[in-house]
């Protein structure tokens, strides 16, 4: 069995026009956001064995804020391939993964949405029906694969055991 969460990097900072895309930092509220996924996380005593992002500046910067909350240090590979990925993107970068049980990506969407609805189509209610409101900024969903290794990861494997939102949290 494999747990993959999935988490879409915090709100950006659109105040300055003349940012590329890659390199928009997080607004404060994505800030507060990103920091309070990082302690549900260490609430219900996650600790993924690795973390998967794209190399955009927000993602980054979730990714940081997220892990000050863990305890310990966790190995996080930022990679030019995951921005922007599509859900194949991330599933064939996921295939490759070694022997690790948990593993955290962070990345945009529509990429990210499109991997929770191909890889866990069914789950819990309540983590469903939030789905269908969009994984909006900073959620986090928690999906159980019914799998021994990554190699067989495959559309439909999951099942959607939680989706979590800042706005639920506060």
């Amino acid at each position: 069995m494999k747990r993959l969460w999935i988490l879409r990097h915090a709100k950006s900072s659109w105040a300055d026009d003349g940012v590329e895309d890659h390199d928009r930092p997080l607004a404060p509220r994505g800030e507060r956001a990103a920091v309070l996924m990082g302690a549900l996380l260490a609430q219900q005593g996650v600790r993924p064995d690795q973390v998967l992002a794209s190399t955009a500046l927000r993602v980054r910067q979730t990714v940081e804020r997220v892990l000050d909350s863990l305890p310990g240090p966790v190995p996080a590979c930022f990679e030019p391939d995951l921005y922007l990925a599509d859900a194949d993107a991330w599933i064939d970068r996921l295939r490759a993964l070694g022997d690790v049980d948990e593993v955290l990506v962070v990345g945009h969407n529509p990429g990210l949405e499109e991997l929770v609805s191909q890889l866990a189509p069914g789950g819990e209610k309540s983590a469903l029906r939030r789905l269908r409101d969009g994984l909006v900024t900073a959620a986090l969903a928690e999906i159980e694969l019914d799998a021994k290794d990554w190699q067989g990861l495959r559309p439909g494997i999951g099942r959607l055991r939680s989706l979590s939102r800042p706005k639920d949290l506060v």
